[in-house]
């Protein structure tokens, strides 16, 4: 696995990408009389599991991160590496539905709310600024200007104001602190509320597992030959639970509560175990170039893609689309989403280095 680069954490971004995106676009054929599929297989199911490895990823990188920098720089790095790609894409929709708005229908785009129908005020971008409109909304019920931010951005900016303590933890004691961390997940549970598997406190044991995936990395490589035979009859123990249960199998195995965690990490097992298998022919074919490509402009793709297929959904009428017509559009939005993600990685890019830089100059004068 450290021959060259190691490109599992790219593969498992895309992964995540997509599982979210087809989870998101499911949820569009939800009133479709003849479309099940998608309302059966995809919404409320793999997107979850996708999410979980965003966290798990998040977590991992904050590990790296850590290892390398001292914890001041690590929050500036982690600040803009968060906040300007989601600005970036925030107002750049934002514009472009505002001019597109002549023509195409957009629910709730920011800036026509507040200059053209005067229903907000710019001090409601606030929460939009630091990446917390969605976060707000779909856990605090709170009235935001949510509109490309997905609820995990403010969830994961809050696991990483937090990550220093859970790294200091881990290097001293990492299954002690596995171990709180699914304490705390539980504790912090509550059915009661509106989507209680959305709060940081309850998703900080993803997170903290893939900083444990990084701490024992060559021991669960070293062990991944009886990992992911485990991993998979897990699997299978929850496609039979559901059978027995008369269950839909997204609801055993990619539920909103902390059982997820159990699944998440066997399904995060075998694509390591896959990924240890094929990354001969990775290296041979020169593929990984490729997926670090695709895989550098996952966070931006993330930010584009429910905006997207709002936009998409808002002006076609899913209800009447038949299959083939359905695939056709979905591979039309990858396109787009893959377009505006090159579009705007070098915006991004340069955003970054210009504050780094005059962060940097500012702490040497």
């Amino acid at each position: 696995m450290q021959t060259k680069r190691n490109h599992f954490f790219d593969i498992l971004r895309i992964v995540s990408v997509l599982f979210v995106i087809a989870s998101h676009y499911g949820y569009m054929f939800d009133n479709s009389p003849t479309m099940t599929f998608p309302r059966e297989y995809l919404t409320s199911g793999i997107g979850r599991l996708g999410v979980s490895f965003f966290f798990m990823i998040s977590g991992a990188l904050a590990c790296l991160s850590l290892q390398k920098y001292a914890t001041r720089e690590y929050y500036v790095r982690r600040i803009y590496s968060v906040l300007v790609p989601y600005n970036v894409v925030y107002f750049a929709m934002a514009v472009l539905f505002l001019v597109l708005g002549a023509y195409f229908s957009y629910p709730g785009d920011p800036l026509r709310e507040i200059f053209i129908f005067n229903n907000r005020s710019l001090t409601e971008l606030l929460p939009s600024l630091f990446g917390f409109d969605h976060y707000l909304h779909g856990v605090y019920g709170l009235n935001t200007l949510y509109f490309t931010g997905e609820w995990f951005i403010g969830c994961i900016i809050v696991l990483y104001a937090l990550s220093p303590l859970i790294y200091y933890a881990m290097t001293r004691h990492p299954l002690l602190t596995m171990a709180a961390s699914i304490i705390i997940t539980l504790l912090a549970y509550n059915k009661s509320i509106p989507n209680p598997y959305w709060s940081a406190q309850v998703r900080i044991s993803d997170f903290t597992f893939g900083m444990l995936f990084i701490h024992l990395q060559s021991q669960i490589i070293r062990y991944i030959r009886i990992l992911a035979p485990l991993s998979v009859l897990t699997v299978g123990a929850g496609i039979l639970m559901a059978y027995i249960s008369h269950q839909p199998i997204r609801q055993i195995l990619f539920p909103l509560a902390p059982v997820s965690l159990l699944f998440a990490a066997a399904f995060f097992f075998i694509v390591l175990a896959i990924y240890l298998l094929i990354s001969p022919l990775i290296n041979k074919f020169n593929a990984g170039q490729i997926l670090l490509n695709i895989a550098s402009r996952a966070y931006l793709i993330m930010l584009l893609q429910h905006v997207m297929i709002i936009f998409a959904s808002t002006n076609v009428d899913m209800s009447i689309l038949s299959g083939k017509q359905a695939v056709l559009l979905f591979l039309a939005i990858l396109f787009c989403i893959e377009l505006m993600s090159r579009l705007l990685k070098p915006l991004t890019v340069k955003s970054e280095r210009l504050l780094l830089n005059w962060t940097y100059a500012r702490r040497t004068v």
